[in-house]
């Protein structure tokens, strides 16, 4: 449990982080308690978590693809130093009484957007700085970390506004925790800029921030484990949001408590959360993560229920204790499968999708039980959002929760590098790559099915297009045809394909009769003269991209 911190780089960030995760907590405390003085409508209020979660679903994408084409040191330093001078301007018009409920949804939005930009730096970091086997190990001490201060913080949070309320008044009281906030980012800065990261070393050039996204999302798409943990995510957070969006109005109009109670409520979830966290390596090795996320599920809804029928605060705190346990094993599962089921070209890009995904469920579940809440109560809408996460445990049973296994991810470096009479430019396409194979009839069907998994490979590793095609005039000869968007995009699939793709490919070329291997083939659109017209001005460039046509006849059928 505690071996990552013999890392000294992974020991200084995870104190520094923990400095941080102190200010964040309290001054969460600071500006949803502060809400709740500028407006009592739950609209309002619920905009709060919105603000904090939209953020990230917008940006999560760009954010993953930056993260594996810049230098993550340098955009992790200077996303923290953003925070502090937004933090702290905050603290200052605060004090001086000039936060309404916009200017706070603002600073809000705009701490969010550094989040956001350095959420998936962040997870990134941790397989670069810990050892394989310590993954689970390292995010769980993430997670004490995180819950240890939101034990601590909002206790300290709402201890600090309560002292300070009848001194200053209660608008300019929670500006003391934005200030402390705004210092604990510098903890994080410092250690960033003493880190002596390693440069990447690569003869490709970075891709493109849209290429990167794109790549990214066919990954997912094409991957059945990544989707079935986004899938999970989804269903767990979309219900699961009406807690942390209905729990500051619920304790202070049904559970009758101030800014200190508040903050006690918070600290009685982190206290569970801790012993989760101190004992994941027990459960990680008796129960596998679908069946984790199941239990979770189970007792996150439970809790729901438990916090919308209880009006006593000393049995909302046990309900919150209960909260604790089932939340942050979820979340731990969901981020270790996720970390574990995605290769190093795209652990950022898959990072950012279930931030994606879970912000994207909180923002639309806090706007949701927002509105259910004043429609109906507080209670009934945690008691609608307890019923749907425990239906979302039977509907989405078939998608499972699982880890990949490291050694179907390795590159493979089986494909050789392609030697051409002519110089083709890196940035040159597109690209169809096509093999030939000749099968005969009576294994067309069991070759077909064999090449199926091939399209996955070869769609979440670059290709744009895939198909498989039977020569009409031949039957027995058969061509795999792939399209990619340019000979760099080809050369980093070779550096993709994995392990993995060494078995399935040699299953499928078992059924080749041909005399020597499967033949490969390169076609690259190239620039030339069509047509000069009357031997007049009239000469033009013209793209012969030899994919047109073909896609446009026969691709996909």
């Amino acid at each position: 449990m505690w071996a990552p911190l013999r890392s000294p780089t992974f020991r200084a960030l995870w104190i520094a982080s923990l400095v941080s995760n102190f200010g964040t907590w309290m001054h969460g405390v600071g500006a949803q308690w502060l809400m709740t003085e500028l407006s009592k409508d739950t609209r309002i209020n619920a905009l709060v978590s919105a603000a904090d979660s939209l953020p990230m679903f917008l940006l999560a994408l760009p954010a993953g693809a930056l993260a594996d084409i810049l230098d993550r040191r340098k955009l992790l330093a200077i996303m923290q130093t953003g925070a502090f001078l937004i933090t702290g301007m905050l603290a200052v018009l605060t004090f001086a009484h000039q936060t309404g409920a916009g200017v706070l949804l603002m600073f809000t939005a705009l701490l969010a957007v550094c989040s956001a930009l350095t959420s998936p730096a962040w997870q990134s970091i941790t397989p670069e700085i810990v050892k394989r086997s310590h993954y689970s190990a390292a995010i769980g001490l993430g997670g004490i970390s995180w819950n240890t201060a939101r034990v601590l913080g909002p206790t300290l949070g709402g201890a600090l506004i309560g002292l300070l309320a009848p001194r200053i008044g209660n608008l300019a009281a929670p500006a003391a925790v934005f200030a402390l906030n705004a210092f604990s980012f510098l903890a994080v800065v410092a250690v960033i800029l003493a880190w002596k990261r390693p440069p990447r070393v690569s003869d490709l050039p970075p891709e493109h921030v849209i290429g990167a996204i794109r790549a990214g999302l066919s990954y997912a798409r094409y991957t059945p484990s990544i989707r079935a943990i986004l899938v999970r995510v989804f269903g767990f957070i979309v219900f699961s949001s009406a807690l942390w969006a209905l729990l500051p109005l619920h304790a202070r109009q049904d559970l009758g408590l101030d800014a200190t109670g508040y903050g006690s409520l918070l600290g009685f979830f982190g206290a569970g959360a801790i012993t989760v966290g101190a004992s994941v390596e027990r459960l990680r090795a008796r129960f596998s993560p679908d069946t984790l996320v199941t239990i979770s599920s189970v007792g996150a809804a439970i809790g729901l229920l438990l916090l919308a029928t209880i009006h006593n605060p000393w049995l909302a705190r046990l309900a919150m204790v209960e909260n604790g346990f089932t939340w942050p094993l979820a979340m731990l599962s969901f981020q270790v499968a996720v970390v574990k089921s995605a290769p190093e070209w795209v652990r950022s890009r898959a990072a950012s999708l279930f931030l994606l995904t879970f912000t994207g469920g909180m923002t639309l579940g806090a706007a949701t039980w927002g509105l259910v809440a004043r429609a109906f109560s507080i209670p009934t809408a945690m008691s609608f959002a307890a019923v749907g996460l425990a239906a979302s445990v039977v509907l989405l049973r078939n998608f499972r929760v699982e880890e990949t296994a490291r050694a179907t991810q390795e590159p493979s470096n089986h494909w050789p590098e392609p030697v051409f009479e002519i110089a083709v430019e890196p940035s040159r396409g597109p690209v169809l790559v096509t093999t030939e194979f000749f099968v005969a009839p009576e294994n067309a069907r069991a070759f077909v099915e064999a090449m199926k998994p091939i399209r996955m490979l070869r769609l979440r590793e670059g290709a744009l297009r895939w198909n498989l095609y039977q020569d009409a005039a031949s039957p027995q000869r058969w061509v795999e045809v792939m399209l990619l968007d340019s000979w760099n995009d080809h050369l980093r699939q070779h550096a993709r394909v994995s392990v993995e793709s060494v078995e399935l490919e040699a299953r499928a070329w078992e059924f080749h009769e041909g005399p020597s291997s499967p033949a490969v083939s390169h076609l690259v659109a190239s620039r030339a003269r069509l047509w000069d017209e009357e031997e007049t001005a009239l000469e033009e460039d013209v793209d012969v991209e030899p994919t047109g046509r073909f896609a446009r006849w026969g691709w996909g059928t």
